[in-house]
């Protein structure tokens, strides 16, 4: 199986309680993906009576496409991958501008969860951290 959840889903209780394990083993727990660069989203035109109104978030939010409309990113989010056997766990490669994690203690700084203790070691907070993915800052060019 294959999710596209936010990044603060792998710490709830919740999460794991639905998996049915606490961790799960090497071949059995599930793995991530993590985009380099922010996933955006896009809004259908009128749905979002908070942006097209011309209220607060109007001025964040100023990226339009006549077919596709609003451009956003509520939140930091990457794949939750789970279900592959060991044979298929080993072919697993990641797809261009993504990195794959095998434990959540592989995830990047960037897409670390706000309640993640770890996010402080890393200078986790404010800003910062939603415009970087991976260790990768979004406004400028990594190579």
């Amino acid at each position: 199986w294959l999710a596209l959840m936010p990044n603060w889903v792998y710490t709830k209780d919740y999460y794991w309680a639905a998996l049915g394990r606490s961790h799960g083993t090497a071949d059995t727990q599930p793995f991530y993906i993590a985009p380099r660069k922010r996933y955006n989203y896009w809004t259908p035109r009128g749905r979002r009576s908070d942006l097209t109104s011309g209220g607060a978030k109007a001025k964040t939010h100023g990226h339009t496409n006549a077919a596709l409309g609003i451009r956003t990113s509520p939140f930091v989010s990457f794949w939750y991958c789970g279900g592959f056997g060991p044979a298929l766990r080993k072919r697993v490669t990641p797809p261009e501008g993504c990195v794959l994690c095998w434990s959540t203690e592989e995830l990047p700084p960037g897409v670390l969860s706000e309640s993640d203790p770890r996010r402080k070691v890393w200078g986790g907070g404010g800003a910062d951290t939603r415009n970087v993915i991976g260790g990768l800052s979004l406004g400028r060019s990594n190579g």
